[in-house]
Order: structure tokens, then sequence, then C-alpha cells
């Protein structure tokens, strides 16, 4: 046939008619989709690429988003990026306001907001705090010799918070005699705390303001205290001496630790006989003592810092107890020694060390030694009489429980004051008669409007990893919404890292999860300590990498079994949780429908390869230095940032903290650039950064808001609109 001019531009006539068409019929059916989701079509911010380039032992890093590291949080450019990701954000969440605004009111109406903490008995006082509905924030109270006495306020957090947008209560330290009140706020989140001093019989503050403060302990002298204090990269490295009146100008520093690995702590014992410095890194650390009645004397070293040699230290008597890995006690033991002559050289062993239990902390009392330990994956209290060295187990009747010593300031008392709770049991606080062995419920977290717990239950099931390890998972879930077809939708939780504990808490808010069908799933990887040590060492360094196959491994799991399927998964992590779950999306994006990330620390390598930034020299003994060239090779291979790749992403979620100095918000800022350039699916990936710290927002119903936001995204990709 011949072809003609004519037939030419009648072909493309009709190819650009017909393109036209498709096209308008696409854009017809995404307008529709969109409708159906009573969303409306909006563009993903652009980000601006600006390559730099990075050199690390031959090995060359291409970074197009350096740019957005801003240490000043002023550069307008990055604060236009914050802006435009926050209207994305909210935008895209609009569609799920009546569904957040549903379960902001049921989270709401649960909650006693005029509730009260249990009272402490501390000398002749009674001290306590309780919250009022229209407040944010707690009253901090005490009454003196018994209850029945007229309140005194002696700090009103809501009206001292008042004209900020963020305020979180640091320390709260009362003198000896109970005439002062040392306390510190932050204001920003940046975890940066100002010192006031209050006189309590006169409600007047002293003129001294002390900035940067991350400790206060007083001594047993009326008007001293000792503090710790920040440097320029956030790591407490000063302990200082401070007389009430005068100015911080005339401040002692007793103590500076030059060793940037290195962070500080003080306390005082519990006999109050000694103030006690404590100086460590993720391996070793080092103790010294001061005797509490005289500030001005000079602190004492109990035994040198040895590589690998961790110690911490309590008094009774006339004695040092200390707890320490020494000698390869990798799960801990307790030596004693008199504290005349507390060298290494000369600790006895009081309490040997066990394979199967670690010991997480201890206090002393005047017939009693209370261990916190860890046991089968569980929390344990024990309690050990001095005089015949027997020891008693507390029990608990829960599977998924949390336990923890609460404030126990009194010495001479055979009552121990502890906080029990699980999944499915609301807080309690409970004194124990260690004599005796009986139990008083002081009180029970109120459920507003009621709660049942028998409706609910929890379960501890085990998965195999991939060098067949068995890897704990706890779950809660409304007995009477369970299926065993597959079709439960699941939220799962991770951390894995330092060697924490995932705690499984009671919350009120879940609540809201549950009643739509919900299984909470909490995935005890490797680099926690719910085995011991050996749990923590084998997720970390160059183990890391187990973090994150356990954690898949638990989401196989919970498939296979029955319990849900990848299209009802959504898996979240913050923090360190959030590196977890920003490794597994990059090996498998296709193991959930959609991924929360909070705070997550997403930057490895930059970061790390920082050490101006807040903790990176301290933690290298978690993740390893980049400086170090084996170290660098196996952070490369994992790192959440660069091993991003073409491939599809489900939907994501990201929350930050614009003030946040451990996970600086540039982290997710670049990482969900990067993402979205790379993401192959229709999926959306949003990123809000709100003008908080680490924690999120300090009032309390901020955080209730921003809870519901996340629980409604993560209900709708779910399937459950309601």
């Amino acid at each position: 046939m011949k072809i003609t001019t004519a037939l030419i531009i009648g072909l493309l006539i009709l190819i650009s008619t017909t393109t036209s068409q498709e096209v308008r019929k696409e854009r017809q059916r995404r307008i529709n989709r969109d409708n159906d989701k009573n969303s409306r079509e909006v563009i993903a911010p652009a980000a601006v690429k600006m390559r730099t380039v990075q050199k690390f032992h031959g090995t060359e890093l291409y970074d197009d988003y350096t740019w957005m590291r801003d240490d000043s949080r002023k550069d307008k450019k990055v604060m236009d990026q914050i802006r435009a990701e926050n209207e994305y954000s909210m935008t895209n969440m609009s569609s799920l306001s009546e569904m957040a605004n549903n379960i902001l009111k049921e989270i709401v109406s649960r909650i006693d907001f005029t509730d009260m903490s249990v009272p402490v008995k501390d000398d002749d006082y009674y001290y306590y705090s309780r919250s009022i509905k229209e407040g944010d924030h707690q009253v901090q109270c005490r009454k003196y010799k018994n209850l029945d006495a007229k309140e005194e306020v002696i700090l009103d957090l809501n009206e001292i918070s008042q004209g900020n947008e963020y305020f979180e209560l640091g320390e709260y330290s009362i003198s000896p005699d109970h005439e002062y009140l040392a306390y510190s706020v932050d204001t920003t989140g940046d975890e940066n705390y100002s010192l006031y001093i209050k006189n309590l019989k006169t409600g007047k503050l002293f003129g001294e303001v002390i900035e940067k403060v991350s400790q206060v302990v007083w001594a047993e002298s009326e008007d001293t205290f000792f503090y710790t204090s920040v440097n320029k990269s956030n790591r407490t490295n000063s302990v200082w001496m401070h007389i009430v009146g005068t100015s911080e100008d005339t401040d002692i520093n007793v103590y500076l630790e030059n060793d940037e690995s290195y962070f500080m702590w003080i306390q005082k014992t519990k006999d109050k006989k000694f103030i006690l410095i404590g100086t460590a890194n993720y391996n070793s650390s080092e103790m010294y003592y001061l005797d509490s009645t005289d500030p001005m004397g000079s602190f004492e070293l109990i035994s040198p810092r040895e590589e690998g040699v961790e110690y911490y230290v309590k008094h009774q008597g006339n004695d040092f107890f200390i707890q320490t890995n020494a000698d390869g006690a990798y799960n801990f033991k307790i030596m004693k020694t008199n504290d005349s002559s507390p060298q290494r050289k000369e600790w006895k062993e009081y309490l040997e060390h066990r394979e199967d239990t670690y010991i997480e902390d201890f206090e002393l009392f005047n017939k009693y030694m209370v261990l916190s330990e860890i046991k089968d994956g569980k929390k344990v209290i024990n309690i050990i009489d001095h005089l015949t060295r027997s020891s008693k187990e507390i029990k608990f009747d829960d599977n998924c429980y949390n336990v923890y010593l609460g404030e126990n300031p009194e010495y001479n008392t055979e009552k121990l004051r502890y906080m029990y709770e699980s999944l499915i049991t609301p807080t309690s606080v409970v004194d124990y008669d260690m004599n005796s062995g009986e139990k008083e419920i002081l009180k029970q977290q109120k459920v507003v409007g009621g709660y049942e717990k028998t409706e609910y239950a929890t379960e501890k099931i085990y998965a195999l990893s991939h060098d067949n390890k068995k890897i704990p998972i706890s779950l809660v879930y409304k007995k009477s919404l369970l299926k065993n077809d597959g079709s439960n939708p699941v939220l799962m939780d991770g951390y894995g890292a330092y060697g924490l504990f995932f705690d499984q808490d009671f919350s009120i808010p879940m609540i809201s999860l549950l009643d739509r069908g919900v299984i909470y799933a909490i995935a005890h990887v490797r680099g926690g300590l719910e085995k011991g040590k050996k749990w923590h060492i084998e997720g970390m360094l160059k183990n890391k990498k187990n973090t994150f196959k356990d954690f898949i491994s638990c989401a196989e799991y919970l498939i296979e079994k029955g319990y849900t399927s990848s299209e009802k998964l959504v898996i979240t992590g913050a923090s360190a949780g959030g590196l977890l779950v920003a490794a597994v999306l990059n090996e498998r994006p296709d193991i959930c429908k959609a991924a929360i990330l909070d705070v997550p620390f997403v930057d490895l390598i930059n970061t790390m390869a920082d050490p101006s930034l807040t903790s990176v020299v301290t933690e290298y003994d978690e993740w390893g230095n980049p400086a170090v060239k084996e170290d660098f090779e196996y952070m490369l291979s994992y790192d959440p940032y660069y091993n991003i790749v073409k491939q599809s992403y489900p939907e994501i979620l990201v929350r930050a903290g614009f003030y946040d100095p451990r996970v600086n918000y540039w982290e997710q800022l670049k990482w969900v650039s990067k993402i979205r350039e790379n993401n192959t699916a229709e999926t959306k990936v949003l990123l809000h950064i709100g003008m908080t710290g680490h924690s999120g927002y300090s009032g309390k119903y901020d955080l209730y808001r921003e809870m519901a936001n996340t629980y409604s995204f993560i209900l709708y990709h779910m399937g459950i609109k309601r």
C-alpha cells in the first residue's frame, strides 16, 4: 500500500486522539479511586537534588540530600521543605480525620483526668502528684505526717508551663530537710534542661538558673547539691557542686570526663551515707564516692576502669555491694567489699553469676537485697534475706507482663513497692511485705467506662529465625474477634538495640485497636535483653543483621500460622526500632501493607561518622565506627539510607521531632525523599515533623491526638474504615 502524507497525518491524529482518550481515562480512574478514598490527589513535595560525595576507605558514597542538614535549624530552603512535607502529610491524612476524631474521643473517654498517684512516704512527708481535667501536666503535692493533713502544692506544672508549646519536667529533687526543691524543665524538646531552685517555705524561686542540667543530688547538708551538666554534643560530662542562693558562676567543678565515649551520672545511696559519681560507656565503667555529709571533701575512686569491665555500686552498713560483669560474668554477679577498701582486689563474691539469669539492677534495704532480674524472657523480682541468705521470688500470673521497682526512699522498711502491668492488666501499684510475702494492691489504673480484662487474651509464641534461634513474640487481642484464617489485622512492633528489654505494658489507647479486631504483636528480636546479655550481643555490631532477620522471621511466622497476611500486616518501630523497620523495608518491602516509623534512626553511616552529634562516640560500641574499615563495610551492607533501591515500597508514615537531639530531623527528611525517588509503587510516603523532641508531644491532649491520627492510618491500610 502506498503511504501518502494525508494517511500519515490521519494516523498521527488517530494515535494522538487514542492517547488523549487513554490519558483521560487513566486520569478519571485515578479521580474515581481517590473519590472512593474520600481524598484528593496531591503531589508529593519535590526535593531538590544537590549531589555530594564522601569517601570511606576507598568507597565513594553519593548523597543528593546532604543539604537538608541544618544545625542552626533556620535555613529557609530546609524550613520550606519541612513545611511542604507537613502540608502533604496533613492533606493526605485529612480524609481520615473523622476516624481519627472518633478514636481520639474513645481514648479521652477512657482516661481519668483527675487521677492521683499513690503517696510515697519520705521522712515526715507524703509526696504525690495529681492531674486536673483541664491541664496537660501534673500538679506535684505533699502532706505533712498524715494523709488527712492539708495539701501543700509544691509545683503546679500547668501554671509554670504556660506560654510554652512544649514543656517537660526533668529533675524533681527535694532537699534532705524538705525545705528546698530543685527542678528542671525543657521547653523545646532538645533535652537541654534549665534548673530552678524553689524555697518551699516562702514559695519563691532563688535567683540562680543553671542551664543544661541533667541530674541533681542533694548532699546531707541542707543547702548544697551536686548536678551534672551536658556539653555541646549533649553528652553528660561534668559534675558540679552548688550552694543554694549563690551564683552558678561560683559553682565548683568536681569531675570532668574527657573521654568522649563516656557519659556520667550521680546518685545517693539509699542509706544516705554516700554521694556516688558513675561514668561509663557501653563497655566499661568506674565509680567514685564521697561522704554525703562532707560536700567539700574529695571524691574517691572505687576501682579504676578496665576495658570490658562494668561495675555499679550500692551501700549498706559498712559495705559496698557491687554489680559487675568482671571475670566473664556477662549476666552480672554481686560482689561485696568493706567501704574502707573498695578496690577490686578486695571484692568478695556475694551472689554468683548465673547462665540463665541476668541481673538488671538491685536495691538495698536494712534487712534485704532486692534484685531486678531477667529469666526465661521474663522480668523477675527476687528478694534475698541478708541474715539467712535465703531468696524469695515474687510470682506473677500473666505471661506477657512488665514489673519494675517503684519509689522506695525508706531504708529501714520491710515493705517493697513495685509496679506491675501486662498487655491486658492495667498498671498496679503494689506494696509487698518482704517478711511475710503478702501483697497489697494500693491502686490499679482506672479505665473509665469499664474494662473487662477477661475479654482479652495474651499469648507468648516463638518463631524460628534463619539460624534456628527461637524468637519470642508477645500477642494481645480481643478473644471474640480472633480468627484462624489469616484475616486478622496485625500491628507488629520491634526495637532490638542497646540491650533494652521491650516492655509489655498496658495501654489504654491500644484498646481502640483491639476492639476493632487488631492483634498487637511485639517481636522480641535480638539486640534487646529478653534472654540476657547474649541476646544483646547477638544483635549488635557485626551481628546486627540478626535483628532484621529475626523480625522478618516473626512476620513470616504470623502469616504462616494463620494469624494474618501481608495485606493485613502493619509494622512499626521507634528510634533504633525505626532503623530496624527501615532495614526490613529495603530487604522485604512485600512483607507488609504499611509501615510506621517513629523518630527513626535511618542515616546510620552519615550520623555515626560525625562525632559532634549527640552520643555518636558513645554508640560506637553498639553500631561500630565508620572510621574502621571492617565496621564501615558491615554498616554499609544494611544502612537504611544507602540500601534504598528501585522497588515497590508499602504505604509509609514517618514522624520526626524538629528539636530531637538524638535522631536529628534531617535523617527522616533525607530518607523520605530518597524512598519517594526510588519507589516504583503508587503508595504514599508521608512525613510529619513536629516542633517536638525525641519523645513527641509533651501535652497529654496533643499526644493522644497524634496517637489517634496514627491509629487511623494503621486501620485504614488494614482495611478497617470505622
